[in-house]
């Protein structure tokens, strides 16, 4: 926000003090306490009965803030997004977007200023004699200074409002008055009343007038035109229904989207679809953080805007991630639109908008039953049967089941509104959800699938915002129930809408499972995204590395466009070939790195430091499936044929990688590297007979027949019934005797 300076001078004050007309009998009774507690009174300047401080507090006028501070003091509106709150100790700029709502003071009038003031846009507060030169359309300030007097000239742009000393160029009175006749401007309230008149006017001129008045009053006029809608018709109401829009958009346009639109209120008040759509794009461009208000507010407006355009402003608050203002447009809006931002609720998992989308199942309009059926059972993962074009008898049976289930989760759907709505979410629930998440990773890890499932949804009723659970609810509904649909909707929701609470962990797990997904439906290039951006986040993530290798291996086994046919010309047999080089290349070179990664931490499982701060992790784990705060103290910390069991595991895979890298190898036609590869898997695993029968297949086709035998022959040993192995051990003893005895 532009910052706005402070007002200097204590003329400010003296210039639009609104003198108060403190009534017999108003004063306020002084608080009990001790003598030195009381208040010194202030004798008036007539000489007469003492005024008391708290009389003239009274009066003032009484500012609500929706933070919940009441601000009091003599309210000043400059025509703008904000006001000044005057008191005699200084002054208050606030927002009105911030203003719940205010009380004027009783008996209020407007004294007539010594010089003109302009107030800048940019918060500064100018005093002097204004005119406008007629040939630059400038703004010329004529100034006293202490060098006697000058002139500052200003651009209109930068000039948020006027007010003069004359009456005749300022107030908004219902006939023109000289300075001489006029003292005092009557009470607002009354001057607001004759202007309302005016604007009931068939006459254009005092239309104009009057529409420019009431606009310069801005709040003050708040009330009297929103009563004055209440019974108003025809031409009439239409004016005021302008005025009051407008009245509203400059409580909500912050100073920023003002200074760098100056025309922003005419734009926003323009119905035509091209002006306004570009204006509320800029805007959402510009200043992200400032559009919501303003976004909100055309959303609303059924009456004069374009129906494209409010559902452009609600699509817009759902993708700057305001949940709280969609809230607020599901309860306010016209049915069609609620309903939308209902689906965009329940999108993020918050499912306030329930209730209104089971009342949906039941409207005329078939396209809004569809649209409601469909998402809840997305939403609940529930089916009571029925489509959105069953006649209204046979709708009546299956709406009652939807509502039977409402009933069931109404204190769910509660306590999350009070979440969304207060952006705050308990410590004791935040605890409580972690405790919840971790028993449903003991359920999951046990084979319980439901259960598991029942405690991350538990987990989610506390913290809707438990990132992990709306995680391992995507790893089941993919994994046990193959919803892959359901599945990728939910992490993509994940990463739109909590991306900022996701630790670099989790989402690094997300797109993890996003790509293994991807790999489940063929979707082989957003698989391989997907995996490198996993690998991303996390750059020793030993399975993302294989995944991402694999990816490429499947494509290249499955894919059906990679296979030349006889009808291919040469260019597209090159073209082929290309992408299969490729694919090759970047799955050898994520085995490889896979392959370092394992070597590395088999090296340091050797290490004793390295050992004992994994042993920390394995206490850190075990706490945290337990829902404990605090680490268990354990006898022994954790136990030795455990770590033994980690190093056989990942001397395991490490053979596994090297068996793929020596695969690649092969494919990429360098069987040298694919033997050196292969011994050294075998090296790990010498008594593993797949990698030996790899081995002796690789040795058969470099021609090392040798080789081979005495390979066969060693799988032979391990496994007597290898009628593979024998075979090709009595092919080479056939060919060359002389290589293989006859006993193996």
């Amino acid at each position: 926000m532009t910052p706005h300076r402070k007002i200097a001078s204590a003329a400010l004050i003296l210039i639009f003090v609104l003198s108060l007309c403190a009534s017999a009998g108003e004063a306020a009774p002084k608080p009990p306490g001790p003598d030195k507690d009381k208040v010194r009174e202030k004798p008036s300047k007539e000489g007469g009965k003492p005024v008391k401080p708290a009389e003239e507090k009274k009066n003032y006028d009484k500012v609500w803030l929706k933070s919940g501070e009441v601000v009091e003091g003599r309210v000043v509106d400059s025509g703008g997004p904000v006001i000044h709150v005057e008191r005699t100790s200084g002054s208050r700029i606030l927002l009105k977007s911030d203003i719940e709502k205010i009380e004027f003071g009783k008996g209020r009038t407007v004294e007539t200023p010594d010089e003109d003031i302009v107030f800048m846009k940019d918060g500064a507060i100018l005093f002097g004699e204004v005119h406008v030169d007629p040939k630059t359309g400038k703004i010329v300030l004529k100034r006293k200074t202490g060098a006697g007097e000058g002139e500052t000239i200003l651009d209109p742009k930068e000039v948020l409002r006027i007010i003069y000393a004359d009456p005749a160029r300022n107030q908004p009175l219902s006939r023109v008055r000289t300075r001489k006749e006029v003292k005092a401007n009557p009470l607002i309230a009354t001057s607001i009343r004759e202007r309302l008149k005016d604007l009931a006017s068939d006459d254009p001129d005092r239309v104009a007038k009057a529409e420019k008045a009431l606009i310069d009053y801005g709040l003050f006029a708040e009330a009297d035109i929103s009563e004055a809608l209440k019974t108003a018709k025809g031409a009439y109401k239409s004016r005021l229904q302008k005025l009051d829009k407008l009245t509203r958009l400059k409580r909500i346009v912050a100073p920023d989207i003002l200074t760098e639109f100056p025309d922003i209120y005419d734009c926003l008040m323009n119905t035509k679809y091209d002006p306004k759509f570009e204006t509320l794009q800029m805007i959402q461009m510009l200043f992200p953080e400032d559009a919501p208000p303003i976004l909100v507010h055309v959303a609303l407006d059924s009456v004069s805007e374009n129906k494209q355009i409010r559902y452009y402003c609600l699509k817009q608050i759902n993708e700057l991630n305001h949940p709280r203002e969609l809230i607020t447009i599901m309860e306010k809006a016209d049915t069609p639109l609620a309903v939308l931002a209902a689906v965009f609720l329940g999108e993020r998992g918050i499912l306030l908008g329930i209730p209104l989308l089971i009342e949906a199942l039941d409207m005329e309009d078939e396209g809004v039953r569809k649209l409601a059926l469909e998402k809840l059972r997305d939403f609940t993962r529930e089916d009571f049967g029925g489509t959105p074009y069953d006649p209204p008898e046979r709708r009546k049976k299956w709406i009652e089941e939807w509502r039977k289930w409402l009933k069931k989760h109404e204190k769910r759907i509660q306590r999350q509104a009070t979440v969304v709505r207060n952006s705050d979410i308990p410590e004791e629930d935040r605890s409580h959800s972690s405790f919840l998440y971790g028993q449903g990773q003991i359920a999951f890890e046990h084979g319980n699938t439901s259960e598991a499932l029942y405690l991350f949804e538990e987990a989610l009723r506390f913290n809707p915002a438990n990132t992990a659970a709306h995680m391992n609810i995507a790893v089941l509904l993919y994994q046990e129930m193959r919803d892959y649909v359901g599945a990728r909707e939910r992490l993509l929701r994940l990463l739109k809408f909590y991306a900022d609470r996701i630790s670099t962990i989790n989402l690094r797990d997300i797109f993890f499972h996003l790509g293994m997904i991807a790999l489940a439906q063929k979707e082989w290039e957003d698989a391989q995204k997907r995996f490198a951006q996993a690998t991303l986040q996390d750059n020793r993530f030993v399975k993302g590395y294989i995944a991402l290798a694999k990816s490429n291996q499947a494509q290249l086994d499955m894919d059906e466009e990679l296979r030349p046919k006889l009808t291919d010309g040469e260019g597209e047999v090159v073209i082929i070939r290309a992408k299969r080089e490729k694919l090759l290349k970047d799955a050898l070179e994520a085995y490889q790195e896979a392959e370092s990664l394992i070597s590395g931490t088999r090296r340091a499982l050797k290490n004793e430091k390295y050992i004992e701060a994994w042993r920390e992790g394995v206490e850190q784990l075990e706490a945290e499936k337990s829902g404990s705060a605090r680490r268990p103290s354990m006898k022994t910390q954790v136990p030795a044929d455990l770590i033994m069991s980690l190093r056989r595991m990942l001397k395991k895979r490490h053979a596994q990688v090297l068996a793929e890298i020596s695969r690649c190898h092969l494919m990429r036609d360098d069987t040298r590297k694919a033997i050196k590869t292969i011994e050294k898997a075998v090296d790990l695993l010498p008594k593993d007979t797949g990698l030996l029968f790899q081995m002796a297949m690789l040795y058969e086709s470099e021609g090392s027949l040798a080789d081979a035998a005495k390979t066969y022959g060693k799988i032979l040993a391990l496994d007597p019934d290898n009628s593979t192995a024998r075979k090709n051990l009595n092919q080479i003893r056939k060919l060359h005797p002389e290589l293989v005895p006859e006993k193996e």
